[in-house]
């Protein structure tokens, strides 16, 4: 059976199929989008099959992983009993498993450096394209933005003065992605920056891959 790894909307679920097939794990798992419907209905529907393995990608946002266990704890006593038998672990009667994995580097300090609070995948696009500004070519020109997170330290105040608090890293992001004229869909920006990347040499997503290793291993 492939473990159920369920991320949040379209943005994550496209990264993360392209990161689970650079990690040759893409065979290993099943990908849920869980934005319209919430993680608990996707648990429900599977938690009752023997020996399944679900994995939760999850935001941040502005909360620690300690807190995010206290929600989901408290979500999961909805649906059956689950007992955390390990830190961001949980086992059901059924046999099934739960590992949740939170998404963000609250404790980057460029990206605190840029008054961002909330955290999600975008945490993880910013951190490398700080690493790899070559990465940064605009759209339409083709000129390199050789160091952005100067530009971001540059725009984002006067922008903040029209559309405050732009405290996520989601919407930095979006501003970044303006300046770089990048359009289309999550398809075609995160082809660009994925392209011909080693993902496991990059410390933006050496926590995600760690991760998600652990969690499959665990079973």
């Amino acid at each position: 059976m492939r473990a159920i790894v369920m991320v949040e909307g379209d943005s994550d679920e496209v990264f993360f199929d392209r990161l689970l097939k650079l990690m040759a794990l893409r065979r290993a798992v099943e990908i849920y989008q869980y934005a319209k419907v919430g993680y608990i209905e996707v648990i429900r529907t599977q938690l009752n099959l023997p020996g399944a393995q679900l994995i939760l990608l999850r935001d941040l946002g502005s909360a620690t992983e300690e807190g995010l266990r206290t929600e989901i704890d408290k979500n999961l006593q909805t649906i059956g009993k689950a007992e955390q038998v390990e830190v961001s672990r949980w086992r059901f009667g059924s046999g099934a498993t739960l590992c949740l994995i939170p998404v963000g580097l609250p404790d980057d300090e460029d990206l605190k450096s840029l008054g961002i609070r909330r955290h999600e995948l975008e945490s993880h696009l910013l951190r490398y394209l700080f690493d790899h500004p070559e990465k940064c070519i605009h759209e339409r020109t083709g000129r390199p933005i050789t160091d952005p997170r100067k530009l971001l330290q540059e725009i984002l105040p006067t922008i903040r003065q029209y559309d405050p608090p732009l405290d996520s890293a989601k919407d930095v992001f979006q501003v970044l992605r303006g300046a770089l004229g990048w359009t289309g869909g999550p398809l075609d920006w995160i082809g660009k920056l994925l392209r011909d990347v080693k993902i496991e040499c990059e410390p933006a997503f050496q926590t995600l891959v760690e991760r998600i290793k652990q969690a499959l291993q665990r079973g």
